[in-house]
């Protein structure tokens, strides 16, 4: 993702460059270009956590019942979750310039969006909110990719995505009382108008940052018969991150469930949020020095300890177990992610990275997706306990896919 002319010219695009002196954060940060895109991607993905609510508060307050707003969002999320393996395969041929498209289209359709829930047609609101998700700019999948082809030190590319994992937390956990605000002044729209032009803004930072062009590829890219979906790690990390995000997803019903059985429902978002810190906490210690082992090994494991840490959450007592739990439940999370990215980065072709990206972060949203939707069921069955042995089991699923990976992965993280 360099400002190169092509495959076909000679190069004159921004070579992998080594980590400035020093190491961790500080001298990840000291990147030129890698600060400013890291800046980007968090200013365009900050209506990550917005959109979503912002939109079902919107339908909501304007007449439409929970089911019409849940059937917007669910909609607006589906056409974002199958879109970003497409967009992530248009940067890659033709480089970053895309996401400049995808941002204009994605405030349109943030419009359409008001306009429709005004007039109190749901198809139409519906249909602008497919748009809206379609035209998400692949912000997350496209700075991985960058980090991972500008990037030359494994360490400090590892540091790269322990700071992505990080910063997604932080989305998740600052978005929703930013949606809030606006309904709270009565005008919802508002959240929604702040979040397109969020996009767009951090977008073209991202861009100046990455340049207009694609990565130039090598040989194998540049060969029209190979395909990224060729590739046996990506189906493998799909899988395992699918699971995890349902296992996830089983872990956070469970969590709302007993909260409203205890009534007191809306403590659940603090307890989230309490999860959300730990797993900021495990990110920011995985990502600050090296660790041993392989790359296999270290998923295998972090994977296993995920498993393991969900348990308390299904310890019996009162609420106030659940903060601590939470925290506790947290701590592998961002380090999964992280290693994960990096395996996948190492791995896949440079000009199918993006695109690969697209498709493991496609999977987890599928699978968050269905395990809310089981979850669900498991928990009007049993009871919230057996929910979070069923997260538990998930996670636990994923540990030997982890070490069926190839072997050319067990050097992602370690040379």
């Amino acid at each position: 993702m360099s400002d190169s002319p092509g495959p076909d010219a000679p190069s004159t695009q921004a070579r992998p460059t080594p980590p400035p002196s020093g190491g961790g954060y500080p001298a990840l940060l000291r990147h030129p270009v890698i600060r400013r895109a890291a800046l980007g991607a968090f200013i365009g993905r900050l209506p990550t956590g917005v959109t979503a609510l912002a939109i079902m508060l919107l339908v909501q307050q304007r007449g439409g019942t929970f089911r019409d707003a849940g059937t917007v969002v669910a909609t607006y999320s589906l056409a974002a979750a199958i879109s970003g393996p497409f967009v992530g395969r248009l940067v890659d041929r033709a480089g970053p310039r895309v996401l400049f498209g995808c941002a204009a289209v994605n405030l349109a359709g943030m419009v359409a969006v008001v306009a429709a829930s005004g007039a109190g047609d749901l198809l139409w609101t519906a249909a602008a909110s497919l748009v809206t998700g379609a035209a998400q700019p692949s912000l997350t999948s496209a700075f991985r990719a960058l980090c991972a082809n500008r990037l030359s030190d494994p360490r400090t590319r590892t540091t790269a995505y322990s700071l992505d994992a990080i910063t997604i937390e932080i989305i998740f956990v600052a978005g929703p009382p930013l949606a809030a605000a606006g309904a709270a002044t009565g005008r919802p729209e508002l959240s929604l108008y702040g979040a397109g032009l969020a996009t767009a803004l951090g977008t073209a930072l991202f861009v100046s940052a990455a340049g207009l062009r694609p990565q130039t590829g090598d040989a194998r890219t540049r060969n029209p018969g190979s395909h990224v979906l060729r590739e046996r790690v990506l189906w493998t990390l799909m899988a395992v991150s699918a699971l995890a995000a349902a296992a996830v997803a089983f872990a956070e019903v469970s969590v709302l469930a007993r909260s409203v059985e205890a009534g007191a429902g809306a403590i659940s978002g603090l307890i989230l949020a309490l999860w959300a810190a730990g797993s900021i906490t495990g990110g920011i210690v995985y990502g600050s020095r090296s660790w041993p082992g392989t790359s296999r090994a270290q998923l295998a494991l972090v994977l296993t300890a995920a498993a393991l840490l969900f348990l308390p959450l299904a310890a019996p007592g009162s609420l106030l177990i659940l903060a601590p739990a939470a925290i506790v439940a947290g701590i592998a999370l961002a380090p999964a992610l992280t290693i994960i990215s990096s395996i996948l980065g190492f791995c896949v072709p440079p000009r199918a990275k993006t695109e690969a990206f697209g498709w493991v972060a496609a999977a987890s949203t599928l699978g968050s997706s269905f395990g809310y939707a089981l979850a669900g069921a498991v928990t009007d069955l049993a009871n919230e306990r057996v929910t979070v042995l069923c997260g538990t089991a998930l996670a636990a699923l994923a540990v030997p896919l982890a070490l069926c990976l190839p072997r050319r992965a067990d050097r992602a993280v370690t040379r």
